[in-house]
């Protein structure tokens, strides 16, 4: 396999399914399928379904695909490799792919920090319909403090090191509350764990904000949707419109 860690994008079908080569952006475009599933991953990677399945997994869902990753682990606040370092260099390739795809119906989805991503982008880019799994809503340090969120503190380092401009994005509210008209938002979390109930409930007020509780899960709350066949319902309703 050839030296892939500089490239930005590559299409899914030519990965390696086991390797990890920096790839930031997997594209699933091989479908007729006119609706676009966008996932972005968490710090781990992986939105439920492993990097290496979700060409597989779009297709199922009759849609074309578009996998992003953030290896800086940053909130995607750092940018991807070779496409900038900030939300807004993310922002711009996301809209030229989408300009490019003209899909009829865009779902973005995404647990964690990838649900702060999806909801983010979606926002700013007027998706359809965007589900975010157990995320932040806000990364702000002193947002941060209030609610008594500790986890992940080397990793919220690495978006304070991003670029200053970057801080105005950090809470979700005035995003989701100026954000493009037609969008849609579901916010999917455990009512057991109590940060991402804390996380929900800010956002809450925001206009065509849907929370969504379930009795098990805890933070991994997509994977137990995704055991009990809740998450390919919930996706393949949210793709058809």
């Amino acid at each position: 396999m050839s030296d892939t860690s500089k490239d930005e994008e590559q299409p899914a079908e030519d990965l390696d399914p086991f390797a990890d080569d920096g790839t930031a952006i997997l594209l699933q475009e091989d479908s007729e399928a006119d609706a676009l599933l966008i996932a972005f991953g968490g710090l781990f990677g992986s939105v439920a379904v492993p990097v290496y399945e979700f060409a597989k997994f779009a297709s199922s869902l009759s849609a074309k695909g578009m996998f992003l990753r953030d290896p800086h682990r940053a909130w995607y606040f750092r940018g991807l490799p070779e496409a900038g370092d900030d939300l807004l260099s993310v922002e711009k390739v996301l809209a030229g792919h989408l300009e490019r795809l003209q899909p009829r119906r865009v779902v973005a989805v995404g647990a964690s920090a990838g649900g702060f991503a999806a909801l983010h982008f979606g926002a700013r880019l007027g998706f359809d319909e965007v589900h975010a799994f157990s995320p932040q809503t806000t990364v702000a340090k002193w947002q941060r403090f209030r609610l008594g969120d500790r986890r992940w503190k080397k990793d919220i380092r690495n978006i304070h090191s991003s670029p200053a401009e970057n801080r105005v994005f950090e809470d979700l509210v005035p995003t989701l509350s100026s954000r493009r008209p037609g969008s849609t938002f579901h916010v999917h979390y455990c009512h057991t764990e109590g940060l991402d109930v804390a996380h929900a409930m800010r956002i809450a007020s925001c206009e065509d904000v849907f929370l969504h509780a379930y009795a098990e899960g805890d933070h991994k709350v997509i994977r137990w949707l995704k055991k009990r066949g809740e998450l390919s319902r919930i996706l393949e309703a949210s793709l058809r419109g």
